[in-house]
C-alpha cells in the first residue's frame, strides 16, 4: 500500500529535501507540491492525497489555515511554538526543520496502518507470511531473509532497506 503525498512549503529547497528523503520510503509517493496555502488549495480542489507535508509559516495565509480534506497532515516546519495548535487539529506529526531521516522515518510509520500479512517472493515463487509467522529480517547481500517461527528462511528478492521500511522497528537486523 502506497499513501499519496503532496508537500507544501515556500522555500524549493526545503520541498527538495523532503523529496529527497522520502525516497527512501517506498511506501511514500509524492505526488505533488506547493509553495503556498492557495497553490496547495487548487491543486486539492483537483486531486486527492493521503498526507500533506505541511509548513507553517509561509507568505499569505498560514498552513494552519489549510483544509486538507480527508488527508492526514505532518506540518514540517522551523518553529516548535506553533506545535499544540498543530496536535489540536488533529496532526499525526510535527516535525521539525532540519529534518531528521531517522525522525521522518517515525512519523511515517504512523501514517502507515500495520500490515497484517506481506507478499514474498522466494525465487520463482509468491508467497504469503502472515506477520505473526515472522521472527525477524536480516541483510543477505542485495538481498533480504525472512526468518520464520517455524525455522524456514526464505530469502527476498528486495533489500533490508525495503524491509525496513516496511516492518519499522518490528524484527529487522
Amino acid at each position: 500500500m502506497s499513501l499519496r503525498a503532496l508537500i507544501v512549503d515556500d522555500e524549493r529547497l526545503a520541498r527538495r529535501r523532503l523529496v529527497d528523503l522520502l525516497r527512501a520510503h517506498p511506501d511514500m509517493v509524492v505526488v505533488g507540491e506547493a509553495g503556498s496555502v492557495p497553490e496547495a488549495r487548487s491543486w486539492l480542489g483537483e486531486n486527492t492525497v493521503d498526507v500533506v507535508f505541511l509548513d507553517i509559516q509561509m507568505p499569505g495565509p498560514s498552513g494552519l489555515q489549510l483544509d486538507v480534506g480527508d488527508a492526514r497532515v505532518v506540518f514540517v516546519t522551523a518553529h516548535a511554538e506553533h506545535a499544540v495548535t498543530a496536535f489540536e487539529l488533529e496532526a499525526v506529526d510535527y516535525l521539525l526543520k532540519p529534518i531528521a531521516p531517522a525522525r521522518l522515518a517515525k512519523a511515517i510509520a504512523r501514517l502507515l496502518p500495520p500490515r497484517q500479512h506481506f507478499q514474498v517472493r522466494d525465487g520463482g515463487r509468491l508467497l504469503r507470511v502472515d506477520l505473526h509467522e515472522l521472527r525477524h529480517v536480516r541483510g543477505a547481500g542485495d538481498y533480504a531473509e525472512l526468518v520464520l517461527c517455524d525455522g524456514r528462511v526464505l530469502l527476498s528478492d528486495e533489500p533490508l532497506k525495503v524491509w525496513a521500511a516496511r516492518l519499522g522497528d518490528r524484527g529487522v537486523r
